[in-house]
């Protein structure tokens, strides 16, 4: 918890992996934490009313009910997460209505959009997105999968002016071996076939659009791994379920792909492995590579996460000076942490990591809290 309240946002970032990993253990502290604000909170807004300093034109009522509500708008993000979405979207609304100004409003005003979202998807049409692959060569084009499935039991109709269905927000991430970081961005429409602004979808039935996404400036071929990432809107002008008008916009969801240089994309669907393998060999190149996908894979993956900056760190003394700086930037970017800049030199970076490591152990900061089984599970 104290890494989670923390000022500074990567240990705000490390304190929710470790709360995430703890799963429903860390239930109990977060109700306590809870509990223990909440008297505080209260105790705070009683000494402000009585000195006139209170909540203007809000009654004494709704500002005594506020923990209450507070307390349901976490119940209610609790049952969305658990998949109880028309639950969820009932507490969020009631909540709503009871308490119009909320301090939560604007959150509990996106539960409501997503459950929506969510309903929509099961009940009649559910949007995805996703790479054909998720490893090209930088010689290659990525391709991705728009896909619209009917899950209602009726026929949907879609009316497309101009043949736009939506649009696809494209970012390309461009990591260089000197350390170097480049980010290009781009707008594709999502489109039907050329002429057509009517598509019927039957019962059970879908439509799938592939879209080629050309990456430009993909020179020099080696030093160089680009992670891409396509999000993306469905909201073409009507839509709807036989009479019902449904016309609503749907978020895609995320996607991602990864471009290696000629002759990596071997074994890069396996990132850990490839960087323990080049580990081993001391190829520079492929450690390059099977890092940053490692670092890229590692971001929904607790353990990935740590296994990789072990191999990392436990390798720095067998490095160059050249990987030493490869190895400083991973590392970075795994973490959040931010060394001082001012101590350039391989020795006193892997000295820094080194330390940070040992006194990281030490404290008990992985990502399962205060016992931190992890790491020594990784020494079996």
């Amino acid at each position: 918890m104290r890494l989670f309240m923390d000022p500074s946002p990567p240990r705000q970032a490390e304190g929710e992996k470790a709360l995430r990993a703890m799963g429903s253990k860390a239930v109990p502290h977060l109700q306590s934490w809870l509990a223990r604000q909440e008297g505080e909170t209260e105790r705070v807004r009683s000494l402000l009313y009585q000195l006139g300093g209170g909540a203007g034109d809000e009654s004494e009522i709704l500002t005594a009910a506020r923990p209450f509500l507070s307390f349901q708008a976490a119940q209610a993000w609790s049952r969305f997460h658990d998949g109880h979405h028309e639950e969820a979207k009932r507490r969020a609304e009631a909540i709503l209505k009871l308490d119009p100004i909320s301090p939560e409003i604007w959150s509990l005003r996106r539960l409501v959009r997503l459950c929506e979202e969510r309903l929509i998807a099961r009940g009649f049409l559910q949007p995805s997105l996703e790479f054909r692959g998720l490893v090209y060569g930088l010689d290659e084009t990525p391709r991705v999968l728009f896909r619209l499935i009917n899950r209602s039991k009726g026929g949907v109709a879609v009316r497309a002016d101009r043949g736009i269905l939506g649009q696809l927000q494209v970012t390309a991430e461009f990591r260089y071996m000197d350390g170097s970081l480049r980010r290009e961005e781009k707008t594709v429409p999502l489109e039907t076939d050329p002429g057509i602004e009517r598509i019927s979808i039957a019962e059970g039935g879908s439509l799938e659009r592939e879209i080629p996404l050309p990456i430009e400036g993909l020179r020099p071929t080696r030093g160089v791994v680009v992670r891409v990432r396509a999000v993306g809107k469905f909201q073409p002008p009507q839509w709807g379920v036989e009479d019902v008008n449904l016309s609503r916009t749907l978020n895609l969801p995320p996607s991602e792909c990864w471009l290696v240089p000629l002759g990596e994309k071997g074994d890069a669907g396996r990132p850990l492995q490839k960087l323990q393998s080049a580990i081993l060999r001391h190829d520079l190149h492929a450690f390059f590579v099977g890092g940053w996908l490692s670092v890229w894979a590692g971001e929904d993956d607790v353990l990935l996460n740590e296994r990789l900056l072990k191999a990392i760190v436990e390798c720095l003394d067998s490095l160059d000076e050249n990987g030493i700086a490869v190895a400083d930037a991973l590392l970075s970017a795994a973490t959040g942490v931010k060394r001082d800049k001012k101590e350039n030199d391989a020795e006193a970076i892997a000295r820094h990591w080194k330390g940070w490591w040992n006194d990281r152990r030490k404290r008990g900061a992985g990502p399962t809290g205060g016992d931190n089984p992890i790491p020594g599970y990784l020494e079996r």
